[in-house]
């Protein structure tokens, strides 16, 4: 390393930085150095502090075989996921790069964790772990999530009222954000879907005036796929890198702060006109600002209140916009199921006099069709991801140190040819046909979870946000279906895009793109 007397330049010039200086940049260069080798040597002590007594899956032999199978894992979850699921249902490990991960198999394990005690086996923490909330948001959304409340309550409640909002919006958006015609236009799919499900999502959750306000919008997309990734990312860290992360990754200024500005007067107004009115208010709001506000603790800053709204907008946009893009592309490489579906949507809005909640209800051709894609590229790989609070021993006598995690392998359980025939072939109506036998009206419905179909993850813990997202889904599909005509473009081979995967994350190719056209007169 160099002395101060060797940094004075070719020249001979005396060297413009101070001492101080010059040791604090040698102080970075060596730290720079020396944080591949620390990080190296936590991920070698993690996973061998959490070694499980199960056989573990697609590791190689060999002192780095669980690095050489957690490098895989990466971008080949669903293969790892699938090729363990076999048909003794015992349970196994795969190595990711932050866990050994154990994937239950077995019936009674999986019983145990649809009604796991949040005290033993938690899914709060696992969500907390994976997305990293507590760095990139909020330590408080996992500490007191009574989010989840208002998701299942206020949201799903007022699903029949926003029925007619949703859809105003989807034609709003179709107008101002794509160049459909009367020919046949490339669009790009996952933006045109993202734009959808930003607008129509804020148009329910924080009103008419944000969801058609530019800015907060495009925040609040940025900030949906950064967010996302970030928590990936920092869960990947060693816990001393993640905090630094996390303000590298998701800093206050840009797009939170773009997001903080625009929401945070409505919180204000409103906390000051409930305190004007102390409780009497017969036409007070409803929409989320009210609802977070009614629920969080007494003091809550206007920054968690804010991150709260965020937090929720954000589950809901990313999960929807992946699932029904990969929708778009099943239908578009199957368009054989279009002509039905389109029939049976125009017969039942007819006869209900337009898009309300029972109308809805019987578009099972719809709902089938989701629910199918879904089925065969769900938004993560696994699902019902619990964290072991406590040492914990399993229904099937696998045992679990503080810490360690178990899945379902949702992936592989989804394409079980014990649950389905010919399970990777997509069938639209594979789930309306069922729903057409006696005792199957109300079985089979996307939102509901099954024996082969984990997807929303299942028990007390299953997805609470997934009554209102099968309701968006199914308003914008229709809506699509109703007004346009789709298929794969002509120089695309007639192959379906592929999905790529990250870590536990099932996503659709987001550069893909469809053609559309608007459908004949009196249909657009």
């Amino acid at each position: 390393m160099f002395s101060h007397e060797d940094t004075r330049n070719i020249t001979g010039a005396k060297n413009p930085f101070g001492e101080r200086d010059v040791r604090r940049w040698q102080l970075t260069i060596l730290t720079a150095a020396l944080l591949p080798v620390v990080c190296c040597a936590y991920y070698i002590r993690s996973h061998a502090k959490r070694r499980i007594a199960v056989p573990a899956f697609g590791v190689p032999p060999g002192p780095l075989g669980p690095w050489v199978a957690a490098f895989r894992f990466v971008t080949d979850s669903a293969a790892l996921v699938r090729d363990g699921y076999g048909p003794d249902k015992k349970s196994f490990k795969i190595s990711t790069p932050a866990r050994w991960v154990v994937v239950a198999t077995d019936d009674a394990v999986l019983k145990e964790l649809q009604d796991a005690d949040e005290r033993i086996l938690s899914m709060q923490a696992a969500a907390n772990e994976r997305n990293s909330i507590q760095y990139t948001l909020s330590s408080t959304i996992h500490s007191n999530p009574y989010h989840v409340g208002v998701i299942k309550m206020n949201l799903t409640q007022r699903l029949s009222k926003v029925l007619p909002d949703i859809v105003e919006e989807l034609g709003k958006t179709f107008s101002s954000s794509s160049a459909i015609g009367q020919e046949w236009t490339q669009i790009s799919t996952h933006h045109l879907m993202l734009e959808c499900i930003t607008t129509s999502t804020n148009r329910v959750l924080v009103g008419q005036a944000l969801a058609h306000d530019r800015e907060y919008l495009e925040s609040l997309s940025k900030l949906s796929g950064s967010v996302s990734r970030a928590g990936l990312v920092i869960d990947l860290a060693p816990r001393f890198l993640k905090p630094i992360l996390a303000l590298y990754l998701v800093p206050k200024h840009g797009p939170l702060g773009v997001f903080l500005a625009k929401l945070g007067p409505l919180f204000e107004e409103r906390r000051r006109t409930m305190e004007k009115l102390d409780g009497d208010w017969p036409d007070k709001p409803n929409d989320a600002i009210q609802w977070v506000l009614e629920s969080a603790p007494p003091g809550s800053s206007l920054y968690e209140l804010c991150v709260r709204i965020l937090y929720i907008a954000v589950s809901a946009i990313h999960t929807s916009t992946v699932s029904i893009t990969n929708a778009l592309y099943d239908l578009a490489t199957h368009p054989e199921f279009q002509p039905p579906m389109r029939d049976e949507i125009e017969s039942v809005l007819e006869s209900h006099g337009g898009w309300t909640k029972q109308a809805l209800a019987k578009m099972k051709k719809v709902d089938s069709s989701l629910r199918e894609s879904q089925r065969l590229n769900p938004v993560t790989t696994v699902t019902m991801m619990r964290r072991a609070q406590q040492p914990h021993t399993l229904a099937d006598g696998t045992h679990l140190s503080k810490g360690q995690w178990v899945v379902a392998p949702a992936w592989a359980m989804n394409r079980s040819a014990q649950s389905h025939t010919n399970p990777d072939a997509f069938d639209a109506f594979r789930f309306s046909r069922l729903r057409a036998a006696p005792g199957g009206e109300s079985r089979h419905q996307m939102s509901n979870p099954e024996d082969g179909y984990i997807s929303f993850g299942a028990g007390r813990h299953a997805c609470p946000g997934r009554f209102f997202a099968a309701a968006e889904l199914k308003v914008l599909l229709a809506y699509i279906l109703q007004n346009y005509e789709f298929k794969l473009p002509d120089d695309g081979g007639g192959t379906r895009p592929r999905n790529s995967f990250y870590l536990f994350s099932c996503l659709p190719d987001f550069e893909a793109k469809l053609v559309f056209r608007v459908r004949g007169p009196g249909h657009a």
